[in-house]
């Protein structure tokens, strides 16, 4: 589950700002524990005369509540087992119509965690946008990665009320985020191209603007090779 590194030559760009929704830990706080769950939620007008309300839905499985005595970089109350994706369309000449996708059918060879944090207040916001210019809502969901890092997720939702993943450079691969305990994590940039963000490299010490382009006839985001330091 590792990105690829995604960066461009100029800093002379303009953007919309948007975030991505990231589950909170918890240490202690009492959360609902028995499925179903919704987890995050929004609405969004779909279209003129269409509305969507997105949701994701914890449906089946164990909810664990954090240990102290549990010591890694995951611990926290949790949810793990089956998670879907439902859209509602509302729509006043089509009718109404709802939607559901699961996460696993989404990662058929593997690439998401088992668990999704409990946060203190739910369900979240999901921050919609078009990433790609295609006219279609997308959304982006930041799970557990590492002891210094998330992965971001990107999604989009079709027509048909579906949820699809947005790949980069062909994959299903999420970035690399920084750590966010507050649904606070680094904003995404929109440009006619696609869009860019901030990241950091531990290993190299330093931070980097990261920039994916979509190619719309592969419907998929490109990255650039060389890297620009932004501080040290």
């Amino acid at each position: 589950m590792k990105s690829k590194v995604v960066v461009c030559l100029s800093l002379v760009l303009s953007g919309i700002l948007i975030g991505c929704a990231s589950v909170g830990r918890k240490t202690g706080a009492t959360a609902a524990t028995q499925p179903p769950i919704t987890l995050g939620r929004t609405d969004y007008d779909f279209k003129p005369g269409q509305k969507m309300f997105l949701s994701l839905i914890w449906e089946e499985g164990k909810y664990t509540r954090y240990n102290e005595e549990d010591d890694w970089c995951g611990q926290g109350d949790k949810y793990s087992g089956k998670f879907i994706f439902r859209v509602e369309l509302l729509d006043a000449l089509a009718g109404n119509k709802t939607v559901d996708t699961s996460l696993d059918s989404l990662y058929p060879d593997g690439g998401w965690v088992d668990f999704i944090f409990a946060d203190l207040t739910q369900p979240w916001d999901f921050r919609m946008a078009d990433y790609n210019n295609d006219g279609q809502p997308d959304f982006n969901l930041a799970n557990y990665g590492g002891c210094s890092h998330e992965l971001c997720s990107l999604f989009t939702v079709t027509p048909s009320g579906k949820v699809e993943v947005l790949k980069i450079d062909g994959k299903s691969d999420p970035l690399v985020v920084g750590r966010a305990y507050d649904h606070s994590v680094p904003d995404f940039n929109l440009m006619l191209t696609g869009f860019y963000y901030e990241r950091f490299d531990r290993p190299n010490d330093a931070d980097y603007l990261e920039f994916l382009d979509w190619d719309a006839k592969q419907k998929t985001f490109h990255s650039h090779e060389q890297k620009i330091v932004l501080r040290q």
